[in-house]
């Protein structure tokens, strides 16, 4: 008997070290992890790998989280993938943002950075679930 293949998420942020930590933890917690380094990449890679959910920075460059939230939504098969929000900017961040509730049929949640991995574990988990 095999092992089922191991959910696919995609990390989207422009610091490096961030999406070196988010993808140890993921891999860590038996997760595949994709990589994107600004809006119009995620846009590009989620369309590709059809990931089962999407971690994504806020504050990218060339597009930012929300705006390529938006793009990703729109294609029929992502509309309702799972989406955690992460910003720098705390509360005021998620405030800044929170028209993005209204994308698509998906979950969304936040997380803010600095962020606890025992936190974001049980986040991707929940999200994962309710798909």
């Amino acid at each position: 008997m095999t092992d089922p293949t191991p959910p696919t998420i995609l990390v989207v942020d422009d610091e490096e070290d961030h999406r070196g930590l988010f993808k140890l933890a993921l891999e860590t917690s038996g997760y595949r992890v994709y990589e994107a380094t600004n809006g119009i990449h995620a846009v590009q890679l989620a369309e590709e790998i059809q990931p089962a959910l999407i971690l994504m920075d806020l504050s990218l460059p060339l597009l930012d989280g929300k705006h390529a939230a938006e793009q990703i939504r729109q294609h029929p098969s992502l509309r309702g993938v799972p989406i955690i929000f992460v910003t720098a900017f705390g509360q005021l961040g998620m405030d800044l943002y929170s028209t993005v509730d209204s994308l698509g049929d998906g979950p969304i949640e936040y997380l803010t950075k600095p962020s606890d991995f025992g936190q974001l574990g049980e986040l991707v988990r929940d999200m994962l679930n309710k798909v």
